[in-house]
């Protein structure tokens, strides 16, 4: 999906956010090549408490660089 963003779509930055306290989620997002850019305190109402939530972006330029193969070529 985010690949589609970039290549077919032209996109030049795709942002993200996620719970603060889902791990996980922010393990993929960090996977992908997005970078964590804040932090919003008590940001999100969900199951009868508010949450904080992490804030991620990924710019056209550092998706290239982390989606090239090892060899440097496609």
């Amino acid at each position: 999906m985010v690949d589609f963003g970039f290549r077919e779509l032209g996109l030049q930055r795709i942002s993200s956010w996620c719970i603060a306290d889902n791990v996980a989620s922010a393990r993929v997002l960090e996977r992908l090549g997005f970078q964590k850019e804040g932090r919003l305190r008590s940001n999100e109402f969900f199951k009868g408490r508010w949450w904080d939530t992490l804030l991620y972006a990924l710019l056209a330029e550092d998706w290239q660089t982390v989606s090239e193969p090892a060899g440097g070529g496609k």
